[in-house]
């Protein structure tokens, strides 16, 4: 017969009378646990269980990641220098406090998706291009991108971290 203890306070045996003078109660051994790391966590040997885990594990920083809407631009093929586009310059535009990264725009059909996969595509450098002082050119933001694979189209993406000026 199997005797299920599934409090910490463990069963009582009715024994008294019948097998024993007295009745026996079986506590299981319980153990209290730190962790500081992801991962399983399962009791000592010599413990039953676990009574109490106390978890001091940072969490992933929120502030961290790039949000935003994503701003829809095309590389076009013929201005790719070997696995180097150099500057695409967007107006009125500058770079938000967490970066600039480069995404998928929703709207790309399988093929466009696979283009960009393909050249893993990487921001290797973001530059603030002052607006001039007379006001006839705005503040823009300069983007160049490496590929690691030399596209062979246009390829469609979506930047997010830009924030209207």
């Amino acid at each position: 017969m199997a005797i299920e203890i599934t409090t910490p306070q463990g069963v009582t045996l009715q024994t008294e009378g019948k097998y024993c003078s007295g009745n026996i109660t079986v506590i299981p051994k319980l153990q209290e646990k730190i962790i500081n790391i992801n991962g399983d966590v399962v009791p000592d040997e010599g413990y039953a269980g676990l009574s109490k885990i106390t978890v001091n594990v940072a969490s992933a920083p929120v502030s961290g990641y790039v949000i935003g809407e994503p701003f829809d631009v095309e590389l076009d093929v013929d201005t790719w220098n070997g696995t180097t586009y150099s500057e695409l310059i967007i107006s009125n535009y500058k770079e938000g406090p967490y970066g600039v990264q480069v995404g998928l725009p929703t709207n790309s059909s399988a093929p466009e998706m696979q283009a960009v996969i393909e050249a893993a595509l990487t921001i290797v450098q973001v530059r603030t291009l002052v607006a001039s002082d007379d006001g006839t050119t705005p503040q823009r933001i300069a983007l160049t991108f490496s590929a690691v694979k030399q596209p062979t189209t246009s390829l469609k993406i979506a930047l997010f971290g830009l924030e209207a000026v």
